[in-house]
């Protein structure tokens, strides 16, 4: 975690391991037949374009891991949040 000049900080994340990339992908983008897909070598992202205009959707399965992979996150992020408050208070 890194500080910067709002007083907030920057809280590492991974787009894929903590879900992030699911949920670009499920709400604002497979319904449009598009996709963002990771490069695990360079980590650089790529926009996919599907041929057909349908919407794209996850098999049960993926979706399912997608969605705990970000509920994780969001609870890591908000405990590190609260720790952050409680410090700046001297709690």
């Amino acid at each position: 975690m890194s500080d910067n000049p709002q007083n907030g900080a920057y809280i590492e994340v991974d787009l894929r391991d903590d879900g992030l990339l699911w949920l670009f992908n499920t709400t604002a983008l497979h319904p449009h037949g598009l996709a963002l897909s990771l490069d695990t070598e360079t980590r650089g992202l790529r926009l996919m374009v599907f041929d057909s205009e349908e919407a794209v959707v996850f098999d049960d399965d993926t979706a399912q891991d997608g969605h705990q992979k970000f509920r994780a996150a969001v609870d890591r992020l908000n405990l590190a949040a609260k720790q952050r408050a409680d410090e700046r208070h001297g709690e």
